[in-house]
C-alpha cells in the first residue's frame, strides 16, 4: 500500500457576489492542493450551501430545491478537475433529491471518472425537524489505491 497525502480544506464563508466566485474559489483551493503534491482533498459538510448567500433568504424547503438545481454542475465539475488535476477530490456533501425527498449526500471523485457516494446517516436535530432531509440506510464501503474507505458524514 502506498502512502497517501491529504489536503483538508478549511473553508473560509466569506461574501461571495456570483456563482462563478464560488466555483472558482474551489478550483483555486483544488489546483492549489494538487500543486503541492495532495493525492486527495477532502472539503467540509454543506460546501454548496455557501451559494445560498448569493440569494434572497429562502425557506428551508426552497433551499434545498435551490441547491438541489446545483447538482449536475456540482458532479460535472469536481469530475472534471479530478481528472484534470490527477486528485481524489471528496466534494463536501451537497443537498440533492431523491426519489425520497431531499438527502445531504457526500460525493468523493476519482480521477479514472469513478464516484462514490454516502448519504448522512445520522441527522441533526435541525436537519430532522426543520430541513426536509431524510437519513441514509447504510454505510458504503469502496476501494482505493490505499485501501479500503467509507466517508463519515459530521
Amino acid at each position: 500500500m502506498e502512502n497517501l497525502t491529504i489536503a483538508a480544506v478549511q473553508y473560509d464563508l466569506t461574501d461571495i457576489q456570483s456563482e462563478e466566485q464560488f466555483w472558482t474559489g474551489l478550483q483555486a483551493k483544488i489546483t492549489h492542493a494538487a500543486l503541492q503534491g495532495a493525492d486527495m482533498i477532502i472539503f467540509p459538510e454543506y460546501v454548496t450551501a455557501h451559494l445560498l448567500g448569493i440569494v434572497p433568504e429562502l425557506t428551508h424547503l426552497e433551499a434545498c430545491e435551490y441547491l438541489d438545481s446545483f447538482t449536475e454542475k456540482y458532479v460535472e465539475f469536481f469530475q472534471g478537475l479530478s481528472r484534470e488535476q490527477q486528485i481524489v477530490i471528496l466534494g463536501g456533501t451537497h443537498i440533492c433529491r431523491e426519489e425520497e425527498g431531499f438527502v445531504n449526500k457526500a460525493f468523493i471523485f476519482f480521477p479514472d471518472g469513478r464516484i462514490e457516494m454516502q448519504d448522512k446517516l445520522h441527522l441533526t436535530p435541525e436537519e430532522q425537524n426543520r430541513w426536509p432531509l431524510l437519513k441514509g440506510e447504510e454505510l458504503v464501503v469502496f476501494e482505493t489505491d490505499w485501501g479500503k474507505a467509507a466517508i463519515l458524514i459530521c
